[in-house]
């Protein structure tokens, strides 16, 4: 009798364990915290040759990017541009 009612609790205990450890988390969409806009980079220079560019429009979006890059470690190099306009989606 003691041998059946040790091996019922033990399952039970067994159950009740994998029970609760199958229960769903609580998600939570984090909220980003507003911040106002207090800086608008137009340019980021390295060097005369070597920038980022950014053009906005009215509503402070970014509606042109250009990245140059010219400069290399060993010296003046063939370099690189890419100018990119933007759409704004909405």
């Amino acid at each position: 009798m003691t041998l059946k009612f040790t091996a019922v609790l033990c399952l039970l205990s067994i159950l009740m364990v994998f029970g609760n450890s199958c229960q769903k988390p609580i998600e939570v969409e984090p909220k980003p915290i507003p911040v106002p806009a207090e800086i608008m980079v137009k340019k980021l220079q390295a060097s005369e040759n070597d920038f980022l560019s950014f053009t906005y429009n009215d509503n402070n979006h970014v509606t042109r990017y250009v990245s140059q890059w010219k400069s290399s470690v060993e010296g003046a190099s063939p370099g690189r541009k890419a100018t990119m306009p933007m759409k704004i989606a909405g």
